[in-house]
């Protein structure tokens, strides 16, 4: 690949990667119930009683 193709590749991907960065920015910015710290605290514990519930390594 000669080195215009390599830069318009690199150029290209880089557009994408700022595109999709923004739309998960909004995605999270965005306000309502699943952003709200209960939701989010709510599901930190339903994963830490699945942690405790879970088998455990000791035979």
């Amino acid at each position: 690949m000669n080195p215009h193709q390599m830069k318009q590749l690199v150029s290209q991907h880089t557009g994408e990667l700022r595109t999709q960065a923004h739309q998960a920015r909004l995605h999270v910015q965005r306000p309502g119930p699943r952003n709200s710290v209960r939701h989010r605290a709510g599901w930190t514990l339903v994963e830490i009683g699945l942690r405790l519930a879970g088998p455990s390594d000791d035979g």
